[in-house]
């Protein structure tokens, strides 16, 4: 079954519903913090500018605390038990982002600096480390949680934060290869990616729950729709990260530049015959980024190849198995829609 979702680019309805909660949750974690490392984390989050001047910028979606609370209402729980674990996922996210802008050498996140740009490596290193401890501390907290329930939950962040680290390790590996799979590159975003992902409606639909025992196979439907939510996202990342849009901060060839072992990219790299396998393994192997000629290369055996076809083929039909997940669970209507709404945005985002 074909969805067509190509005009469906708003940001999902249900996101403003927990603006408010999210926000003033995450703030309240740094309420009492006071210094310059806690700086760095309020201009990451975008509350700040570099000096510390109070701004409103635009930060990243905060899709994953909305995830955490959308799984806690999919599951018929209460959301209020689930926000400190929203809170603590979007920081572990932003820990993330900010050593992944180190290792990729990144200057621009959101159109603003990184943080290693304005505060050395090793400030941003710290910076990050200090961000997943006070994650830790916003699960810790005395809340109103069956001790069971948030057992499991915090066994859950934690080993799927391990996951994506795993993820994060193979992604660097995969740098100094050329022969790469794409099984072994969809088990790497899965790892990397879908992790966090894949936690977030996991764990808003456990710790809304009274005791482990409820809604088991309604949890289990939840736990698979993340997991191909995370999928989606990053299939779509990185054809973004091809054909993009300079206006979205994803200029064509974004990820060409830099060589990464995007899905396109491999997928040139894997069915490339002849010539063509010649040209990419030529320029993959040089000490440099490619220049624009270079990309117009890549760019055209792309062409060719109909990567951007095999693409779209790919990130429907996963759609496909997440909407057929969707439907066939015993979720109530109201938030099937919501998470259908999500997957067209998911599929057709922009940025």
């Amino acid at each position: 079954m074909k969805h067509s979702f190509s005009k469906n680019k708003s940001i999902p309805k249900f996101f403003q519903r927990y603006e408010e909660r999210i926000n003033f949750a995450l703030r309240k974690e740094y309420e009492k913090l006071h210094g310059n490392i806690y700086d760095t984390h309020k201009y990451y989050m975008g509350w700040t500018d570099e000096n510390g001047k109070k701004i409103n910028a635009i930060g990243g979606k905060r899709l994953r605390p909305n995830l955490v609370l959308l799984g806690a209402e999919a599951a018929d729980g209460d959301i209020e038990l689930a926000i400190p674990f929203a809170v603590a996922i979007e920081l572990i996210h932003n820990f993330s982002l900010i050593h992944d802008d180190i290792e990729d050498m990144d200057e621009l996140r959101h159109h603003r600096a990184t943080l290693w740009k304005l505060w050395g490596i090793p400030g941003a290193i710290i910076s990050g480390n200090a961000m997943l401890k006070i994650a830790d501390l916003a699960t810790n907290k005395k809340i109103k949680i069956n001790e069971k329930i948030k057992l499991e939950a915090s066994h859950i962040l934690s080993s799927r934060y391990l996951t994506m680290m795993e993820g994060q390790f193979l992604d660097i590996d995969f740098e100094s290869k050329l022969e790469i799979t794409i099984d072994e590159y969809l088990d790497m975003i899965q790892r990397k990616t879908g992790a966090l992902i894949e936690a977030s409606l996991h764990i808003g639909a456990i710790v809304g729950q009274k005791n482990l025992s409820m809604n088991d196979q309604k949890i289990e439907s939840i736990k698979i729709i993340g997991k191909e939510f995370g999928k989606i996202f990053q299939i779509k990342d990185d054809m973004l990260g091809i054909w993009g849009d300079e206006k979205t901060g994803k200029p064509v060839g974004a990820d060409i530049i830099k060589k990464k072992k995007s899905l396109p990219i491999l997928h040139a790299i894997n069915y490339a015959k002849g010539s063509n396998k010649k040209q990419i393994k030529n320029l993959f192997i040089k000490k440099r980024n490619l220049h624009n000629e270079e990309i117009k290369i890549i760019l055209r055996i792309m062409e060719e190849l109909r990567t951007s076809e095999y693409c779209e083929n790919l990130l429907n039909s996963t759609w496909e198995n997440c909407y057929q997940e969707i439907i066939s669970s015993n979720i109530n209507e109201k938030i099937k829609l919501e998470l259908i709404e999500l997957g067209k945005f998911l599929l057709t985002r922009n940025v």
